[in-house]
């Protein structure tokens, strides 16, 4: 029978010899810094790159045990913590920016919000730093529900989308929050072009007064980024380009509010590399 972390052993080791027959709890990094300068403000900045050299999961024995011992000796690794319990797979967030709908029990009233978040477990820590703020009654979130491979098509969430696309409304407190209506559609297009490309198929999340103008968005939106790539090896191709798309569904997206992006964003560029958990 497995084990769950409340009775597995854990602890952590500075030699190897206190590590043999346990598997490594977390994966073995070695950390590097670089500095960089940011292009838009001039500061200096620092990032961190992370090279895995042992997998979590890893039985120390043999090679492995004595991969660790040098690790140890070299000084590259201080310590390492080990279990008992053999756990390989990581849950791995997206690594990139997506549409997330996370539902609250705000006192006696159920709240969903739109956010952009990397993972499921990004999106709960936003949700609930921005609920702390935004209400003045206990509350619990009931769900979290990811848009993944979906474009988000209003200005407020993307740059990369059209521009004038209609404007997403933002939280500015509890009282605005509450005229947040079901504007946003959920829209799944099959696209296809006169470039000889095959047909695919693509979701989109857009805020728009009904699916028939979500699917114009969608296009419009289809069309630049099509010209765009099209414009650097055969710009006369771009100007001929022709896009059809047929609604494969469009549904409505219910929201009681927006979480600003520059909210979210601070927790990108807090972990500017993503995070994974274990």
């Amino acid at each position: 029978m497995k084990k769950t972390k409340h009775s597995e052993m854990r602890y952590t080791v500075t030699k190897v010899a206190d590590a043999i027959g346990m598997y490594l709890a977390e994966p073995i990094e070695k950390i590097t810094t670089e500095d960089s300068v940011d292009s838009t403000t001039g500061e200096i900045v620092t990032w961190e790159h992370h090279t895995e050299m042992m997998r979590a999961g890893t039985l120390i024995e043999g090679k492995d045990a004595m991969t660790l011992d040098f690790l140890f000796q070299s000084g590259e690794v201080k310590y390492a913590k080990v279990c008992d319990c053999r756990r390989v797979a990581r849950n791995v967030d997206l690594g990139y920016p997506s549409p997330w709908e996370v539902t609250a029990q705000v006192g006696d009233k159920r709240r969903r919000f739109i956010l952009l978040a990397r993972g499921v477990r990004e999106a709960m820590e936003i949700a609930v730093d921005f609920i702390e703020q935004s209400v003045g009654v206990d509350f619990q979130l009931l769900s979290v529900k990811g848009f993944h491979d979906c474009t988000p098509l209003t200005d407020n969430f993307t740059r990369n989308g059209i521009e004038g696309d209609t404007e997403i409304p933002t939280a500015q407190g509890v009282d605005n929050l509450a005229a947040v209506c079901s504007k946003f559609y959920l829209v799944e297009l099959r696209v296809s072009d006169n470039a000889d490309n095959e047909p695919t198929d693509r979701k989109f999340l857009a805020f728009a007064p009904d699916a028939d103008e979500a699917k114009e968005m969608a296009m419009d939106w289809i069309i630049n980024r099509r010209r765009e790539q099209l414009a650097g090896t055969n710009p006369a191709a771009a100007l001929r380009l022709e896009i059809e798309a047929v609604i494969l569904s469009a549904a409505p997206v219910n929201c009681y509010g927006v979480i600003p992006p520059e909210f979210s964003k601070e927790y990108f560029d807090h972990d500017p590399n993503g995070s994974t958990c274990n």
